[in-house]
């Protein structure tokens, strides 16, 4: 009997943050602009840029692999799986569906079964009503329809929502949040300013994030509107 691997659900790539993501030449690229055009201190803008290099590890590992409309795709064919596996154990004869149901009850009380993970023996295990494997499976696979069913209806596909746009996007905003933390004030926004060329330069290999001057000035601007709100709710305690 075969056993998969499970993939890794909800937990992203977890890995820690390497401090060589950004590799020397290109790190040296960055550290000259932010000093000469910048005009931030050199330790300033070290600090600043393992900043950016967290974050820019945190985008390329756990941002966008796909496009809205595949990943729609790819729940409908979940939420279509599990309708099919639950229509599967609806057709099957009840002579079948207690051979499982009487398989289960004796899992309850085996020593080592290695096949079946530890966390479903630890729950058929547990004390309560109908804990066994079949009528559990039913269970959970038609909340999985249903929660598959939910997460495609809130996704709006456009030819705009690339995942290389969304992932510059949210990088590019994650370094201005830096820079204002650091800094306490918002980058430049203006297409000639050197925030806007440091950006750029992420475009280049291995990372081809997009992150333009359209992009550089939404994320600064939508910045500058969470402060101003901020800015209004603390003066009008």
């Amino acid at each position: 009997m075969s056993k998969r691997v499970k993939p890794a659900i909800g937990d992203g790539t977890g890995a820690l943050v390497r401090a060589d993501f950004l590799p020397g030449a290109f790190r040296g690229t960055l550290r000259r602009l932010l000093v000469n055009k910048g005009k931030l201190e050199e330790v300033d803008a070290e600090a600043f840029l393992e900043r950016c290099s967290a974050w820019l590890q945190f985008v390329l590992e756990d941002g966008w692999e796909i496009g809205l409309g595949e990943e729609k795709e790819q729940l409908g064919r979940v939420a279509a799986d599990a309708r099919r596996l639950l229509a599967t154990l609806t057709v099957v004869s009840q002579q079948t569906r207690d051979r499982l149901h009487l398989h289960s009850e004796v899992l309850k009380h085996k020593d080592d079964v290695p096949s079946v993970p530890k966390t479903v023996l630890a729950t058929i295990r547990a004390p309560g009503i109908d804990r066994t494997i079949p009528s559990l499976t039913w269970d959970f696979v038609q909340a999985l329809e249903v929660l598959a069913e939910l997460a495609s209806a809130g996704l709006k596909p456009s030819r705009q929502a690339k995942p290389e746009q969304f992932n510059a996007a949210s990088f590019t905003g994650h370094v201005i949040d830096a820079f204002y933390l650091q800094f306490g004030e918002l980058p430049p926004s203006a297409q000639e300013s050197w925030f806007v060329e440091f950006m750029g330069k992420f475009k280049e290999k291995p990372y081809g994030l997009p992150c333009g001057p359209v992009i550089v000035r939404a994320s600064i601007k939508e910045k500058r509107a969470a402060l101003s709100l901020m800015a209004t709710k603390t003066g009008s305690k």
